[in-house]
């Protein structure tokens, strides 16, 4: 049960960081959120898992890492824009943010600097990590995607806009009684989720990643 989530000191006690966390992979993924995800998949053993946003693929990697310690079978599709330009990237999230255009990361520009689009980059990344058997690589608008999950992670809720553009197709991909995990949710996120999704059960926080449980009238 995920309420047993602040007793898991047995569940890790000879789990070493380099198991789930994966600093090497480009991202904005910490150690402490990585642990808090892996722990959550560790806990629940979804059959099923979506991740929205997959950029270079270190939250990827967290979510594959915890599938290959675990017996059971998971399903994994991870999906996300598959941006190949400095210009896609501007462009892409400036309308996604309400703002026309926005200043890339200088981070984003490592898989183009290789001729590779960021699907692609994340795909060599995860191929490193011999996990590419663990994940199923998406391109693409997450509502192409048919079914539902057991448990999504979203890295597309970092503020107001899109929250407020994504989050109602997000809980629509959950089943009832299926876990959300949502990056960057700050105070001011936490309150929009809420605001927006009022009978989603909120968890726990640990930095900004925060998990929830959402039931069927969510959906």
């Amino acid at each position: 049960m995920l309420a047993e989530l602040p007793q898991t000191d047995a569940l890790l006690s000879d789990v070493s960081p380099e198991t789930y966390w994966f600093p090497d992979i480009t991202g904005w993924f910490s150690e402490a959120e990585a642990l808090h995800l892996y722990t959550t998949i560790k806990l629940v053993r979804p059959k099923s898992i979506l991740e929205i946003g997959t950029f270079y693929g270190r939250s990827t990697a967290t979510i594959g890492a915890a599938i290959r310690s675990m017996t059971s079978t998971t399903r994994f599709i991870t999906i996300d824009l598959d941006l190949r330009s400095e210009q896609q990237v501007q462009s892409t999230f400036g309308e996604i943010h309400g703002t026309g255009s926005v200043a890339m990361p200088t981070e984003c520009k490592i898989a183009f600097n290789l001729g590779l689009s960021s699907t692609e980059y994340a795909k060599h990344q995860l191929n490193r990590y011999r996990m590419t058997q663990f994940v199923e690589f998406k391109t693409g608008d997450f509502r192409s995607l048919p079914g539902k999950f057991d448990v999504v992670f979203a890295d597309v809720l970092h503020e107001r806009n899109e929250i407020e553009r994504n989050l109602a197709d997000i809980l629509r991909r959950i089943v009832p009684g299926g876990i959300l995990a949502a990056h960057d949710v700050s105070d001011e996120n936490k309150n929009v989720i809420e605001r927006l999704a009022p009978k989603a059960e909120f968890i726990s926080r640990c930095e900004t990643l925060g998990i929830y449980r959402i039931g069927t009238d969510d959906h």
